[in-house]
C-alpha cells in the first residue's frame, strides 16, 4: 500500500542519509521509528541535563569523553501506519552529506590473550575486583541483502530482545539486538537489571540451568551496584527484587530484575543515569578504575557499544537499553562488539568462547 510505513521507508531513510532510529520493544510485533529533519542529532555531554527531552537517546559506553546523540521526533511513525507527510519528506529530501565512519579493526586472538591477562593482573593487585573485556569481529554483508532487510530478519528471529537500527552523520549505520533493560520509566513505575553469566541455550527449560560460582559472582557485582545507585535516590522506599534465568537469542542469564517508584529519578533522570552507567556489567568495579583500566587496555574505541540507547519520553514512557549484541557499518563493511567479565577465576579459551557465543547473535544472520 502506497506511503504505508514499512521496512522500504527504513530503505529509503537509510539511502538518503536522514537522521532516525527504528527500534522494536521486547514482545512487540510492530517496529516504531523516529526520525528528524536535520542531519545531526542534538548533543548532550556529560554535565547536560537532559532530564525533559524527549526523542531517541543513544549514549556512549564513556559519556566522560565522548557526547550523548538525541534524533529528536520530527516524525514519530509505527510500522503500517499510512503517513504521506513522511513519505514525501525522506523521498523529496535530497541526501544529507556523507561522511566516512571508520569502522574498527578485528581483535587477534593473541591480542586478546595479552589484554586477559593484563586484566588478571589488574585484579589480582587488586586493582578492580571485576572488569570487563570486549572484542571486536568484523565481517561482510552480502550486497544483496539491505541493512533494512537485515532489521527485519531481526526483529522475526528475536523477538524478546530490543531491536534496532539507526543512523545519524554523527554516528554513522549501528544495528544490533540487546537482552539487557538499563531502565524504564511507565508512569509511577521504574524498572532496571542486573544481568551477568552466560551459558549456550540448550533445550531445557529455563530454571533447570545450573549457575556456578563464577557467574554468580560476577553477576552479583552487578546487583549490589545497582542497589545501591537506586537506594541513593529511593532512600527507604520499597524496592521489589527478583530474580531468573533469560533467554537472549542463542544464550541465557541470569537476571535480577528491580522495581521501584519512578518520582524520584523523574525529574533527575540524567543524574541517576549518570551514577547507574555503566554498569558493573559493561565495565567492572569500582566503575572509575575499571572504566580507567578498559581504557588504558582496550585498543579500539567502544563508541556506542556497551552504551544505553532507547526511546526517552514517547507516549509518556521510558525505554532504554544498554547497546549489547550490535555492529557499527560502513558500506557493506561490519564491525561487531562483543564482551564478558572478567573475574580471579575467569578462563581466557572460555572467555573467548563465550564472546564468540554472543557475536553469533547477529552473524548468524549476516552469514
Amino acid at each position: 500500500m502506497e506511503n504505508r510505513i514499512d521496512y522500504s521507508f527504513i530503505e529509503k531513510c537509510i539511502e538518503n542519509r536522514i537522521c532516525f532510529a527504528a527500534y522494536t520493544l521486547p514482545d512487540h510485533n510492530e517496529f516504531s521509528i523516529i526520525l528528524q529533519r536535520s542531519a545531526h542529532p542534538i548533543k548532550f555531554n556529560v554535565t547536560d541535563n537532559y532530564s525533559n527531552s524527549k526523542g531517541f537517546i543513544l549514549a556512549p559506553f564513556d559519556t566522560t569523553i565522548a557526547d550523548k546523540l538525541l534524533i529528536v521526533d520530527d516524525f514519530l511513525l509505527t510500522e503500517n501506519d499510512i503517513n504521506v507527510d513522511a513519505w514525501d519528506f525522506v523521498k523529496t529530501t535530497l541526501p544529507h552529506k556523507k561522511y566516512l565512519h571508520e569502522l574498527p579493526l578485528a581483535t587477534p586472538y593473541v591480542t586478546y590473550l595479552q589484554q586477559f591477562d593484563d586484566f588478571i593482573s589488574d585484579l589480582t593487585n587488586r586493582r578492580a575486583k571485576k572488569l570487563v573485556l570486549s572484542r571486536v569481529i568484523t565481517g561482510y554483508k552480502k550486497e544483496h541483502v539491505s541493512y533494512a532487510e537485515l532489521f527485519k530478519i531481526l526483529n522475526a528471529t528475536y523477538p524478546n530482545t530490543f531491536n534496532y537500527l539507526l543512523y545519524t552523520a554523527n554516528s554513522g549505520l549501528w544495528m544490533g539486538a540487546t537482552p539487557e533493560q538499563l531502565l524504564r520509566i511507565n508512569e509511577e513505575e521504574a524498572t532496571t537489571v542486573a544481568l551477568a553469566g552466560t551459558q549456550t541455550l540448550r533445550n531445557i527449560e529455563l530454571n533447570k540451568y545450573v549457575w556456578g560460582d563464577k557467574e554468580r559472582e560476577e553477576q552479583q557485582f552487578v546487583v549490589d551496584y545497582v542497589e545501591k545507585t537506586i537506594r541513593k535516590y529511593t532512600l527507604d522506599e520499597k524496592i521489589n527484587k527478583s530474580t531468573q534465568t533469560i533467554k537472549a537469542a542463542k544464550a541465557v542469564h541470569l537476571e535480577t530484575s528491580f522495581k521501584f517508584n519512578a518520582h524520584p529519578i523523574s525529574e533527575r533522570l540524567n543524574e541517576f543515569l549518570d551514577d547507574l552507567h555503566p554498569t558493573p556489567a559493561v565495565c567492572g568495579v569500582p566503575k572509575s578504575s575499571a572504566l580507567k583500566l578498559i581504557n588504558e587496555t582496550e585498543h579500539h574505541d567502544r563508541e556506542f557499544y556497551s552504551g544505553f540507547l532507547g526511546p526517552l519520553h514517547i507516549h509518556q514512557k521510558t525505554d532504554l537499553f544498554v547497546n549489547l549484541r550490535c555492529l557499527k557499518a560502513e558500506g557493506n563493511n561490519l564491525s561487531l562488539f562483543v564482551g564478558g567479565g572478567i573475574t580471579l577465576s575467569s578462563k581466557a579459551q572460555s572467555e573467548w568462547e563465550e564472546t564468540a557465543l554472543k557475536a553469533q547473535t547477529l552473524l548468524s544472520l549476516i552469514n
